[in-house]
């Protein structure tokens, strides 16, 4: 077995603990209540500095795949109306203000659409979503 895949085994074995960690922190939790998405659009500026590599997907993939020990869902569908990838981040017991609500990224590519969410929860949010938020049923499915 080769250092990267030794790394990579390492990782997901501490990816693995934090999660078994988490559950077993929340087994008294309750499921939030839905709050809605959140409205985060991506500026011209923000679309520009994604083109150039801002959120490498390497980066993205890990950030994001780093989360869901937290009480986050990662969720990536395909639109077949708007013919793009939507990848959304739930947030669940644990994550704070951010529980109840639901955060979307969305590409032509899925790379992309990881690329799109990582950059809006970790750089544009800064992994606080409170300020984005709109109240379900109202603009609810704004997505940026």
């Amino acid at each position: 077995m080769g250092l990267t895949e030794r790394m990579h085994d390492e990782k997901k074995e501490k990816a693995q603990q934090k999660y078994r960690d988490r559950k077993a922190k929340q087994a008294g939790n309750v499921r939030p209540d839905w709050k809605g998405f959140v409205t985060c659009e991506l500026t011209v500026e923000d679309k520009k500095s994604l083109r150039e590599g801002a959120m490498p997907y390497e980066d993205a993939w890990e950030g994001l795949l780093d989360v869901i020990p937290e009480g986050y869902k990662l969720s990536i569908s395909w639109d077949d109306k708007n013919e793009t990838f939507t990848a959304s981040l739930t947030a669940g017991a644990g994550t704070g203000d951010n529980a109840g609500w639901c955060l979307t990224g969305r590409g032509a590519s899925f790379d992309g659409a990881v690329c799109s969410l990582a950059y809006k929860h970790f750089t544009k949010l800064a992994r606080n979503w409170a300020a984005g938020g709109s109240a379900a049923g109202v603009a609810a499915v704004d997505f940026g």
